[in-house]
C-alpha cells in the first residue's frame, strides 16, 4: 500500500517483491528504501523533510555492477541506464538484493547471451575464411621466393652495393617456414599468419629502436595487490593520525579541566576570606558598641552612687 502511495506511476497490479534500505549517493547520502517490483526499480528517501523519489522501468535498464565505497567496504549498486546512472549504497546485504535485481532484469542475461553468440560467429567466420585464404600448394609460394631471392641477389651484385640485410633474413624465414609445412611440423592455420606478423612488427620496432609495448599478466596482476596495499597503508597511517590527535584532544581537555577546578578552588578560597574578614569587621564593630554601651551604662552608675553618697552625709 505504502509503495503505491509513494508512486502513482506504478500500476495498483504489479505487487511489490521485496523492499531494502539503503542510500542514494549524490553529493550527500540520501538514506531511503528500494522498492522492486516486476517492471519497476524505485527509491524513496526523505531527508529534512525533503522528499526524494526515483523510478526507474525495468527495460530501461541497461547494466546494474557491484562496487565499493570508499574503495574498501563491497556495499554498493549502480544501477545504469541510457541517459544516466544511480549509485546505492549501505546495503546490509549486496548479494541478496543484486540478484533480485538480475532476476528481475531478465533482458541484461539476453543481451549478454547475444553478444556473445555473436562474437563467437565472427570468429569462427573470421578462422574459416583466414584458413580458406591460405594456400595448400606451397610450390609456387616456394618458386616466388626463389625468384624475389635471385632478383635481389643480381641487383646487389650489379650495383655493388651491400645487400639489404632485412630482406634476406625474412627470405630465410620464409624458407624455413615452407620447410617445416612440407615437412608436416606446422599446421596451416589462420593464427600462423598472425603470429609471423607480429613478430616481423617487433622486430621491425627493435631494429627501430623503438620502446616495444609489452602487457605482461603477471605484472598486470601483481599491481592490483601493490595498489591494494598502498590504499590499505594510507587507510591505516589516517586511521593512526586520527587516533594520536583524538589523545592529544583528550588530554587537552583534561588539562583544561583540571585548571577549571584549580581556578575555582582559589576564588571559593577568596571568597571565604573576604567574608571571614567582613565577618571580623562586623564583630569588632558589635564589640566597640558594646564597650561604649558598659562605659556609659557605667558612666551613669558613677553619677547614681555619688548621688547617693551626698544624700547620705547631708542626712
Amino acid at each position: 500500500v505504502q509503495y503505491h502511495k509513494l508512486f502513482k506511476e506504478v500500476s495498483r497490479e504489479e505487487l511489490l517483491l521485496k523492499s531494502y534500505t539503503c542510500a542514494l549517493q549524490r553529493d550527500m547520502l540520501y538514506q531511503g528504501k528500494m522498492f522492486v517490483s516486476d517492471n519497476w526499480i524505485c527509491f524513496h528517501s526523505k531527508v529534512f523533510g525533503r522528499d526524494t523519489k526515483i523510478s526507474i522501468p525495468v527495460p530501461s535498464v541497461t547494466s546494474i555492477k557491484k562496487t565499493k565505497t570508499a574503495l574498501l567496504v563491497p556495499n554498493a549498486l549502480v544501477i545504469g541506464m541510457a541517459s544516466c546512472q544511480h549509485m546505492f549504497v549501505s546495503f546490509l546485504s549486496r548479494n541478496t538484493t543484486y540478484k533480485l535485481l538480475k532476476s528481475v532484469c531478465l533482458h541484461l542475461e539476453v543481451e549478454k547471451t547475444c553478444n556473445s553468440s555473436l562474437a563467437s560467429s565472427c570468429e569462427n567466420s573470421f578462422s574459416m575464411t583466414c584458413s580458406s585464404a591460405l594456400p595448400l600448394d606451397f610450390s609456387d609460394l616456394d618458386g616466388v621466393v626463389k625468384h624475389r631471392r635471385q632478383e635481389m641477389m643480381e641487383s646487389s651484385s650489379s650495383d655493388s652495393q651491400t645487400p639489404d640485410y632485412d630482406q634476406m633474413n625474412d627470405f630465410h624465414l620464409a624458407d624455413t617456414f615452407l620447410g617445416a609445412v612440407k615437412s608436416g611440423e606446422l599446421s596451416v592455420h589462420a593464427d600462423v599468419h598472425l603470429q609471423t606478423s607480429s613478430q616481423k612488427h617487433h622486430s621491425g620496432t627493435a631494429a627501430m629502436g623503438l620502446p616495444r609495448c609489452s602487457a605482461d599478466p603477471a605484472k598486470v596482476q601483481t599491481l592490483q595487490p601493490a595498489s591494494l596495499h598502498a590504499l590499505l597503508l594510507v587507510y591505516l597511517v589516517l586511521v593512526g593520525v586520527l587516533v594520536l590527535s583524538s589523545c592529544y584532544m583528550a588530554f587537552k581537555i583534561s588539562a583544561l579541566e583540571h585548571r577549571l577546578n584549580s581556578l575555582a578552588s582559589t576564588a571559593e578560597n577568596i571568597h571565604s576570606g573576604r567574608r571571614s574578614a567582613a565577618a571580623q569587621r562586623s564583630q569588632s564593630h558589635i564589640n566597640a558598641q558594646i564597650y561604649g554601651e558598659l562605659s556609659t551604662n557605667l558612666f551613669t552608675l558613677e553619677k547614681i552612687q555619688k548621688n547617693l553618697q551626698k544624700l547620705l552625709e547631708e542626712a
